[in-house]
């Protein structure tokens, strides 16, 4: 690597922590932010604190946290490596946007506040993206291991980087009913299955508040046989009235009949191999997840080295637990904005999840 030096826009970066608060502060944040609390850093992560059990400790093997942040382009994603695993991400800024800056500087029609108003715009978006980047990761592991039951990082999800097998997260196998036949099957009965998976859920005293589905699985429920019969019952539209029976109509059914409500699930996430974008769905479109109220575990993570050491040329700051870092490189030349974390989604209320499997249509 080369050396790092003090970043190009000098003065502008003490205004990275101000950034900071204003990305924390976002209107629109991943769905793992509503369910998962960052737990309080360590100097180390072992596999086996996570989730309090020794479930993952076979990934600690396959993985290498000494590696270099990988280098994106300008429409790039994420990259997983790490011990534990480590989460980075680099975004260069290219040397037209660095004429652009200077000629910026220039502008004499410009007032001092509008020139920094600007400049400050380029650091901002940089920030933003390796911030974003990194949480889309910690998104898309926390949506996998919900719908499926594990953890898997492949050549498909992570192009440029470790492959694990998939490491179960805990499920408990009794919390998993699979439907004897698919949802197009005239005889499937979705509403059946629904309330089998509550009455169970009672049974072992935990309280269901939603039931999550993937718009493809909504797609597929809303058409089957058992479910618009209870909605033509529900509503009573009339043998000749047409019904059409939206998400709203669904949940009102739901928890008139003392039923969890569904919620969609929308998550795609991309991934970046030779310069070219492919969109993942981390969340499962043949599983329906029955999850309790209140929060589903923490984010179990550890203290990058440059936090503990950091590098007198680099400017630092946190997003989260994230840390961003900008600097400047001359040989070859280069201005960068980092993200890093090392962190690991854990479920803590695994045992209080419920899935009902219900195959390909």
């Amino acid at each position: 690597m080369a050396d790092q030096l003090k970043s190009i826009f000098g003065n502008y970066t003490e205004n990275m922590s101000v950034v900071a608060v204003a990305l924390e502060k976002a209107k629109v944040q991943p769905l793992y932010t509503r369910f998962l609390d960052w737990a309080t850093p360590t100097v180390g992560l072992d596999f086996s604190t996570v989730i309090g059990k020794e479930r993952l400790a076979s990934m600690a093997s396959v993985v290498d946290i000494d590696a270099n942040h990988p280098l994106r382009s300008r429409s790039a994603a994420y990259k997983v490596e790490g011990e534990v695993p480590s989460i980075k991400v680099k975004r260069g800024l290219t040397q037209k946007q660095y004429r652009n800056y200077k000629m910026l500087q220039s502008i004499k029609t410009m007032s001092d506040a509008e020139k920094a108003k600007a400049i400050t715009k380029y650091i901002l978006d940089d920030m933003k993206y390796v911030s974003d980047a990194v949480k889309f990761r910690i998104n898309y592991m926390f949506l996998q291991m919900l719908s499926t039951g594990g953890l898997e990082i492949t050549a498909d999800n992570n192009p440029d980087g470790i492959v694990t097998g998939l490491v179960p997260v805990g499920f408990l196998a009794d919390n998993i009913i699979t439907s004897a036949l698919p949802l197009s099957d005239v005889n499937s009965k979705i509403i059946t299955y629904i309330k089998e998976v509550v009455e169970l859920a009672k049974a072992n005293g935990d309280e269901i508040s939603s039931i999550m589905v993937s718009r493809v699985l909504w797609n597929r429920i809303k058409v089957n046989k058992e479910f618009l019969d209870e909605m033509k019952g529900y509503f009573n539209p009339g043998s000749n009235a047409r019904a059409v029976f939206t998400m709203a109509n669904m949940n009102m059914y739901m928890v008139d009949n003392d039923l969890p409500p569904f919620e969609i699930v929308d998550a795609i996430s991309r991934t970046e191999e030779d310069g070219k974008q492919k969109l993942l769905k981390p969340f499962s479109d043949t599983t329906l997840v029955f999850i309790p109220a209140g929060k589903l575990g923490i984010i179990h993570n550890a203290f990058a080295i440059e936090e503990m050491e950091p590098n007198d040329n680099v400017e630092y700051t946190t997003v989260e637990r994230i840390l961003i870092a900008k600097w400047h490189e001359r040989s070859p030349w280069g201005e960068f904005t980092s993200g890093e974390v090392i962190a690991l989604p854990g479920l803590e209320a695994v045992e209080s999840i419920y899935h009902l499997r219900v195959g390909a249509a």
